[in-house]
């Protein structure tokens, strides 16, 4: 009997829950490079001094409601339609 296919995971919230992770906690300081965040809403996400170059945000709901820092890197990540990275990081919290 071969064994089971895994099963295909399409949002980084579907891992987020198989691994056990709080995006509130586990995602600061973190190397998100090149992570395609899918359609997740990250309101309350902490991003803090992550780096997130090459990821894809285009599609997620509620950025302006992540958790940023100073030392949040989005180099060339893709954000969504109308939203830059210096407007995310004027509401940055000192």
């Amino acid at each position: 009997m071969p064994p089971e296919e895994p099963e295909y995971l399409e949002e980084i919230e579907d891992y987020v829950k198989l691994a056990g992770l709080d995006p509130a906690t586990d995602f600061r300081n973190a190397d998100l490079t090149k992570l395609d965040f899918g359609e997740s809403d990250v309101a309350g996400w902490d991003l803090s001094g992550s780096t997130l170059h090459g990821s894809d945000l285009s599609r997620v709901k509620n950025i302006d409601q992540a958790i940023l820092s100073e030392t949040t890197d989005f180099g060339d990540a893709r954000l969504p339609h109308g939203v830059t990275s210096a407007e995310l990081m004027v509401k940055v919290r000192p």
